[in-house]
């Protein structure tokens, strides 16, 4: 979809990683948080739901690896 915002979710819990428009690529750097980029697009965010957990899985630290894999 053109000029918008793709966030896939899974179960309803948005996940990674979100696809921006070059348009809003630019605002990225002037906010706090890619989350509150969200909310300001408004009606340019659609929400894909995707039937992959691993979305909205964190793998920050090794912990984190192990229990996923």
């Amino acid at each position: 979809m053109p000029g918008k915002v793709i966030i896939p979710a899974f179960k309803g819990r948005r996940g990674h990683p979100g696809l921006f428009p070059v348009e809003v690529i630019s605002n990225i750097f002037f906010v706090p948080a890619v989350r509150d980029l969200n909310r300001e697009e408004g009606g340019q965010v659609l929400v894909v739901d995707i039937s992959d957990e691993g979305l909205v899985l964190d793998m920050d630290t090794e912990e984190d690896y192990r229990t996923i894999v």
